[in-house]
């Protein structure tokens, strides 16, 4: 995420990536505030990972990683809520 972060890939695989992973950038709210941004995740039913990079209209620039595992189904469904809410 840092990579993607700091745009040090080439151009258009830079671009490509942002692409793909720009998801965040399609709600308005996102929009308002946000100059960039992009997450993914990979979660199984007790594995929850999801990782993410934003870089704000003002220059700040963010990135999460969130990598748990063993979590019971209820846990699982909770985490995934919170995670949802940051798009």
């Amino acid at each position: 995420m840092s990579q993607l972060n700091n745009q040090t890939f080439p151009e258009g695989v830079q671009e490509y990536l942002e692409y793909i992973l720009g998801v965040m950038m399609e709600s308005p709210g996102n929009q308002e505030w946000l100059k960039r941004a992009g997450k993914k995740g990979g979660s199984t039913r007790y594995i929850l990972t999801d990782t993410l990079f934003a870089e704000d209209k003002k220059g700040h620039k963010y990135e999460m990683a969130i990598f748990s595992m063993s979590l019971d189904l209820l846990n699982h469904k909770s985490s995934w809520l919170v995670l949802m809410n940051l798009n």
